[in-house]
């Protein structure tokens, strides 16, 4: 894990976990949840070209809905989500 302090507040958390085989032997769907259109475009881009199976949303509302219907494996949640 690698921590990076950001100039005018807030903090980036790097977090390598080491994984045997590819993304398609394995459960690929991923729920991302970010409020800022730039950041979820990143997220998504990234996780889609790494092979996984990639839902969005933009709300706390819309996550519990999303985590129903897609029963995604990981959640990438944005902890600032306002609401």
């Amino acid at each position: 894990m690698v921590f990076e302090p950001r100039d005018g507040g807030g903090s980036c958390f790097t977090l390598r976990l080491p994984v045997m085989g590819s993304a398609n032997d394995y459960e690929t769907k991923v729920l991302v949840v970010e409020d800022d259109p730039h950041i979820l475009l990143g997220l998504e881009e990234v996780l889609r070209s790494d092979g996984f199976d990639v839902a969005v949303c933009n709300r706390g509302d819309q996550a519990i809905d999303a985590v129903k219907k897609h029963r995604p494996a990981l959640i990438v949640l944005d902890v600032m989500l306002p609401g």
